[in-house]
């Protein structure tokens, strides 16, 4: 968790006070393989599209959950063999 509070505080002084930062994390989520730099630069783009989506201020909201798929669910929706889900 200790990456989620430097990207919040990066995104707080991205949005200045006039839009306000809410995060809701779940309490028990599992790890994802992810580039850091690639998933911070993501966040800040959210967080920068935010800001100029809300010149009178408003309210972000990020979150992170589970949310029940797994590649077995996934390749079932979507027609997909199990080898193509696999990087």
């Amino acid at each position: 968790m200790g990456w989620c509070w430097e990207w919040r505080a990066c995104c707080t002084r991205t949005l200045g006070e006039q839009v306000s930062l809410r995060t809701e994390l779940a309490a028990s989520l599992c790890s994802a393989l992810a580039d850091d730099n690639e998933l911070e630069n993501a966040i800040l783009n959210l967080a920068i599209n935010s800001r100029d989506a809300m010149p009178d201020g408003g309210q972000l909201t990020i979150g992170c959950r589970r949310d029940g798929m797994n590649a077995i669910n996934i390749s079932r929706e979507h027609h997909l063999n199990l080898h193509e889900l696999s990087c």
